[in-house]
């Protein structure tokens, strides 16, 4: 079996790149189709956000990027309390069942909110690749120098 046709898109790009070293005596362009599938991944999420807020009456929307990254914001934080509420942060209060599906609702949420910034801010699939390995790699020596 040629493994170039496997499908990596439900694979993690960073387990990926943790793995393409044990891969890649057998499988030497492992991590590079690894990336791409996710960016294919990523770029399929940008246009199904770029689709829904073409839908959006945006009457009530800042006209200025620096206005609707504000609003964005306010939304992801609005939304980050919402999957916090499906929590037990309340450590004075009695536990209740941890509802997932709940959950990963209000983290899509905040995904939908996190792609519109990057498309007011112009950043492709690529970029976000880019800037995530960048900003990766300087929380990594972070790491290795005890931050």
């Amino acid at each position: 079996m040629n493994l170039k046709y496997c499908h990596f898109y439900n694979l993690d790009p960073i387990l990926a790149k943790q793995i393409s070293k044990d891969l890649s005596p057998i499988f030497p362009d492992f991590e590079t189709l690894a990336q791409e599938a996710s960016k294919d991944t990523l770029k399929s999420i940008f246009a199904l956000q770029k689709g829904l807020a073409d839908m959006m009456d945006l009457s009530r929307y800042p006209d200025d990027t620096q206005g609707r990254i504000s609003a964005l914001c306010t939304a992801i934080i609005h939304e980050a309390v919402e999957l916090q509420m499906t929590t037990n942060w309340k450590w004075w209060k009695k536990p209740t069942r941890f509802d997932e599906k709940h959950a990963k609702e209000e983290l899509i949420d905040i995904w939908h909110f996190v792609v519109q910034a990057s498309l007011e801010l112009g950043l492709t699939p690529e970029d976000i690749l880019d800037e995530y390995k960048r900003k990766n790699e300087i929380n990594r020596q972070r790491q290795r120098d005890g931050y």
